[in-house]
Order: C-alpha cells, then structure tokens, then sequence
C-alpha cells in the first residue's frame, strides 16, 4: 500500500511540476556573444560577420568594454555583459564610422571597409545601474507598440548603454491570476482594470476602473511582455517588475467584511484611486506572495520589483510610512533574499521609508534630479543606493528643449560630491520618449564616459556622426540652438505651446495644466537663426533622414514660437476692438496651424495615424477596433473621457493630424466667435464657447476619422517653404532676451 501511495505521489508531483512548465515562460538564454552578433545583423545587416564578440569580467563590479582591431577588416568587442558589447559596438560606430542611431533616425552608412582602432579603447562606466523609464513612458510612448517596434527599442536600449529597466506589459494577468486565488473572477479583475493607457498610473495606485480593457487584448500583452522580458535577458538588460503594495481591487470589503482596508482617497481628473489593504491584515503577505508567484509563473525569475506606495499623495492612515514599506520590503525578500524593491521618488524623497527598510536591498530612483534633486536634501539618501534621474519630459510634448550644459555639469558635480551617498547609477525616465535625441544622447553617453568637460566639442562631435559628415553651416546652427533651446529648463518641460493650448483669451495659455506655461523663455530669434543654417546645410546633408529630423523639429518649433507671438498680437486687437487687426492675426495664427499640419506630415515620428493605426492593430472585432480607437484619440487630447477636468490637453501634441483637424478647428470655432463679438452679430460667451469646444472634442474622439498613417512630402522643400512664407515675419517680431530675472518670474 505504502508503495502505491508514494507512486500516487511521484505521479502528483510529475503532474504539477510538468504543469508548472507548462505556464512557465520559456527560459532566455543568458546574455551572450550570440545576442549580441544579432543585434549587429538587425542594426546593420550584412555586418556582423565583421565583428567579433567576446565577454570579459567587470572592473570591481562595473561594467565595461574594449574595441580594437583583429583580423584584416575585423574588429573586436569585448564586453562584461551583452549590453557593453553592445556598447562597444555603438561607440565604434560613432567615433571610428560616423554613424549613428536614434528615437528619431538613424544614420548607418558604415564605410565599405571598418576603419582600424590604432589602439585598444578601454571604458569602464562609472555607475553600476543604468535605467530606463519609468511608469508614465509605457503610457505616452510605447503603450500601443508591437513586438517589432520593443525589438528595435531594446535594441536601442543596448546600444546606450541600458542595463535595467522597468516592464510593465502583461501585468494585468497578473493581477487576474493573483485574486484568482481570492475569490474573485477573472471579470470582475477585467471591469477593475483600467485600459492600457492607463495602467501606468493604475499600478502607481492612482485610478482604476477607466475604459477596462476587453480580454483579448490583455491575453495579447501578456504574450508581448514574455517576448519583452525574454529578449532583456537575452541582451543582459535587467527587468524591473511589479512588487505587490497592498493595492486591492474594487470589491474587496465586500468579499472579506473582517478586512482592514485603508480608503486612498481621490487623484487628478477626478479619479478614485484603488484601496489599500492595511500591512497588518493577516491576507496580506499570502497575497503579496501570490502576486510575485502569478507574476514568475508568466515571467520567469525576477531580482528587482517596482513597489510606489503613496505616489503622489495617497494616504497611510494609521500606518507609518516607514512601517509600510518595511513591511512590503520583508514580504518580497521572504520571497526572494536577493531581491531589490525599486521605488521612484516623486514629490519626496522617501527617507522615512528607506530608513526604516533594508537600505542594502533597495533602489531610490531620485526621479527629476534634472530640476529637483533630493540628494542633497537627504544626505545622498544616508547610505541607501540612489540613481540620479533625468525626467526632462512631461506628457510626451514634442517641445525642442533642454538643457544640454547644467546635465553636463549636474553629473560631473554629483559623480565629485563626497556628500553623494550610495550613488549607483543614472537614468533616464521621461514621461515621454521619441523626442530631443540629443539629450538622451549625452545623458546615456555619460553613463559610460562621464560628463563631457567641453560640452561645445560634444555637441560638434554628436552632429558630426549623427549626421555623417562635419558641416560648418549645422554647426553653427548647433551652436545657436546651446544658447538657446538646449540651455534652458523650463520647469515641468517643455514649454507647452499655445497652438495646443484650449483657445481662451489669457496671457499664462498653455495646454498641460503643471507645464510652465507657453511664454517662451530663451532668445526665441537664435532658433530662428538656427532654422535658417540649418535650411543652408540642405544641399550637404539633406539625404541623410537624422538631420531631415532635425531640419522638421527645428522648424516645427520655430513656428510653434512664432505662434505665440502672434496669439499676442491677436489679442490685443481684439482687447482694443481692431476688428480688421484682428482680422489679420487670427488668419496667421490659424494658417501656422495649417502649414504646421504640412510640415509634420513628412515625419513619420508626427502622424496621429500612426499612433491610431498602432492602438488598431492590437484588436480582433469592430468592437474592439472602436475601443482602440477612442482609447488612442483620448490620452493625446482630453486624456480622460471628460473632456473638462484638469488633465485635458496634458498629452497634447504637434503631431499630423491633431494639428490638421483638432487643434485647428478648436481655433476655428474660438477665432469665429471672436469675429462675431467684434461685428456685433454675437456677444461672446467664455461658457457657450467652452461647450462648443467639448462637444467638438467628444465627437472628434468618438468619430473614428481616417487620419493619414505614412509620412507624405518633403521636408527639406517644405521647410524651405515655410521658412520663405514666414522668415520676414520672425524677422519683424525679434523680442529682447529674456533677463535670467525675468525668466525666474514666469
């Protein structure tokens, strides 16, 4: 009897544990030459073979990487890991073939043969952790992405130097799964759930409940994110997934009346963010528990968990702070000892927390060290590891800007700083990404080099492989754009511009409510000279699509600043009743508008028909379609389905499409109603207005318009175009600069 029995349970145990393998994603290969020997034959077909590829060790636990020549037209990288050979590999291609890879063109004419390294190139990176994203950029960025654009993505990733970053695709199956084994349904977790744009905020436990997506698209994401998280690993990028914090779905009380459920109050818009269930509630751990097992059964083995208890507010109760994230600290290393809870510190800089956790086992991501550094606040976080972080972008705007010389001098300051604490690392986490390559450019660069001590020669140096050739009429143009665009923090930036603002009389106009505003605060006529060189360097460069790029951006934001100027003109002709004045203004208002509209239609990084066509992809059925849709359309405009709170316009863009039918005909109907109050056929109402405005936006959002999805033009002609149309204009309106005093008061 006793051997059956034991046979009984060999059979159980072979049974659970095939069906373990079973739910189990496959197991990545660890990173290697071989990954690496891809990713060269994805970026430059045809070449890998004229590289060769070999692992060393890091140096005291840094990573790092060599380059020098091999066999005849051969060169070899050396790397700790596949992201610093992949570093190699990148470093190669910029300073020895002048090329160059970006969100926003590439240029990769490598030479027909590699060019030698006369020496051996040693780098060895002065931080140990270099991150990517945090929770907003899935949303305002990537949140409609295939698998052939995360591949490319990842791809970049390596390139730069990328070595962990945050994934949270396929995390609503997660949650499915996890209150699977509490008594709730996979419907009732689908209705709790909120709709893939989002989730970035529903796992920062800010919203639940909005637009919740159908079933198929989250079985489609979950797979998405087992390609994703697989090929990090591949590449020897570390992925940061969800920790559990306590957050509960809807219902919960209701399922369990004896639970001690700490109400979180409200967020922006309106929202009511999910429930959290108390550190002392018995269920706790064996649901935080459950949480990281569902989480490894669809994803395999993870050391790093995102945890962002009380972000942006968020209330404790009778908790302390300190003691909630210990406890969640000590449940996620009882799972795993060698795990590391990665928390982003936003509005605080958590040290009440951290202190009363295990510093050794956490990652203090100090989110916007850009403009608001905690470090020095919080003596360099008292021994807990820290990352500096560049945020930079809000919302996803496409606004040029930056600020290229103070995150040059900010990193050689901190990496100096006796007072730095446990500093570990650099990152970048916009809010948004597929905008400014420069900055992105020198901030991952520096994770590997160090602060560039001329920050000029860098940028000759940049231009020169991002263009392929050096050209005297783009560099001055470049250094133009130091003494202006890219030398400037603007607070939550960038500047929003007025064109994407909700029209209304009101010299503080500007579209996301927490940005700056749409006054322009750097010497707006630079850019101006700068959109002219770099017209001049068109018939030198204009076949290489980097600088089409730039060429397009430079103009766009040329004529978005412009934009406000005349907006200023305008209303004052219309404060002063110049009907005929006005008359005249609003006509070049709305034709900027319009000839924008021309102008980002020839880039492909610009189309609202791209982003549409993305979202459409992921859908099966018309219903779906429809939803996708929508969903698509309201993130980038009203943002929620209330097209009056707060968040409106938070996303907004100067994108083909939105400039061409929604941003123009909100204008329009503003401008008509003007023009009727000064003719006197209709008093204006701010209110009647308004309405209008809404209901546009409500139908505009649900009407399904066909938006063009492929760039049309070119934009070297139209650039030259508009620059011809509006050059004498920008002339005529040359504004002093703006004293550093004054600047500080807007």
């Amino acid at each position: 009897m006793r051997t059956v029995i034991k046979l009984l349970s060999l059979l159980m145990i072979s049974i659970s544990l095939a069906a373990a393998a079973a739910a189990a994603p496959e197991k990545a290969e660890a990173a290697g030459p071989e990954a690496v020997k891809a990713l060269i034959q994805r970026m430059t077909p045809g070449c890998a073979d004229r590289f060769a590829v070999e692992f060393i060790p890091p140096a005291d636990g840094k990573d790092v990487y060599e380059i020098e020549s091999g066999e005849p037209g051969r060169i070899v990288l050396r790397g700790s890991s596949g992201v610093a050979a992949a570093s190699a590999y990148y470093h190669y291609l910029k300073e020895f073939c002048r090329c160059h890879v970006s969100w926003n063109g590439d240029q990769l004419n490598l030479p027909a043969v590699l060019p030698a390294v006369s020496r051996k190139i040693r780098v060895v990176s002065p931080v140990q952790t270099r991150l990517a994203y945090n929770y907003c950029t899935h949303g305002y960025s990537m949140v409609w992405w295939d698998w052939t654009q995360w591949e490319r993505e990842l791809d970049w990733l390596a390139l730069h130097g990328i070595n962990t970053a945050l994934i949270i695709q396929g995390q609503d199956a997660v949650w499915q799964n996890t209150f699977a084994r509490f008594g709730y349904t996979k419907e009732e977790i689908r209705q709790w759930l909120c709709s893939p744009i989002y989730q970035p905020w529903q796992f920062m436990q800010n919203m639940e409940r909005v637009e919740p997506p159908p079933q198929s698209l989250i079985d489609k994401r979950v797979e998405l994110g087992r390609k994703i998280i697989s090929r990090c690993r591949e590449l020897g990028i570390e992925p940061v997934l969800q920790g559990y914090f306590g957050m509960l779905p809807s219902g919960f009380k209701e399922k369990y009346p004896d639970a001690r459920i700490v109400a979180q109050g409200g967020w922006a818009g309106g929202n009511r963010r999910p429930d959290m269930l108390h550190i002392k509630d018995p269920r706790f751990e064996p649901i935080a528990i459950a949480f990281l097992e569902e989480q490894r059964k669809l994803f395999g083995e993870c050391r790093m968990f995102a945890a962002d208890p009380f972000h942006e507010g968020g209330k404790p109760g009778d908790m302390k702070r300190g003691d909630a994230y210990k406890a969640i600290q000590e449940i996620i290393l009882k799972f795993d000892p060698n795990a590391v809870v990665v928390k982003q510190c936003w509005q605080t800089s958590n040290k009440e927390m951290f202190d009363a956790g295990n510093k050794s086992r956490t990652l203090a991501l100090d989110l916007y060290c850009d403009n608001m550094p905690f470090w020095p606040k919080c003596q360099g976080y008292d021994g807990t590891p820290w990352v500096w972080s560049l945020l930079h972008n809000f919302g996803g705007n496409i606004g040029m800007e930056g600020n290229l010389p103070r995150m040059a001098k900010d990193i050689a300051t901190v990496f100096s700083d006796s007072g730095r604490g446990a500093l570990t690392g650099l990152a970048i986490v916009p809010e948004g990404t597929q905008q400014n390559p420069v900055v992105y450019e020198l901030m991952t660069e520096m994770g590997w080099r160090g602060a560039p001590a001329d920050i000029e020669a860098w940028v000759r140096n940049y231009i020169h492989s991002r263009y392929g050739k050096a050209n005297p009429s783009a560099a001055e143009a470049w250094d133009l754009m130091l003494q202006s665009n890219y030398a400037i923090t603007s607070g939550q930036s960038p500047v929003s511009s007025v064109i994407v603002a909700a029209p209304r009389l009101d010299p503080n106009i500007k579209g996301r409510k927490w940005s700056s505003g749409s006054k322009i605060l750097y010497p707006k006529h630079k850019l101006y000279s700068a959109w002219k060189k770099m017209q001049a360097a068109s018939t030198d460069l204009g076949a290489a699509d980097t600088y089409r790029f730039d060429l397009a951006d430079v103009a766009r934001q040329s004529l978005c600043n412009l934009a406000r100027d005349v907006y200023d003109r305008m209303s004052d002709a219309y404060k002063a009743r110049d009907l005929e004045g006005f008359k005249k203004q609003s006509a070049t208002l709305l034709g900027i508008i319009g000839d924008l509209e021309t102008l980002t239609a020839t880039r492909r990084e610009w189309l609202m028909g791209k982003w549409v066509a993305d979202a459409l992809q992921w859908g099966g059925t018309e219903d779906e379609k429809t939803y996708l849709d929508r969903n698509a359309r309201l993130l980038l405009t009203t943002w929620l389905p209330n097209p009056n709170t707060a968040l409106s316009d938070y996303a907004s863009r100067e994108w083909s499409g939105l400039l061409g039918e929604y941003y123009y005909t909100r204008w329009s109907l503003f401008v008509k109603a003007l023009t009727n109050d000064l003719e006197g056929t209709e008093k204006f109402s701010m209110d009647k207005y308004a309405k209008d405005r809404a209901a546009f936006e409500v139908k505009w959002i649900n009407g399904r318009s066909p938006l063009r999805s492929a760039p049309a033009g070119d934009t070297v002609a139209v650039s030259a175009a508009l620059l011809a149309k509006y050059g004498p204009l920008m002339d005529e309106i040359q504004p002093a600069p703006l004293t550093p005093k004054a600047a500080n008061e807007l």
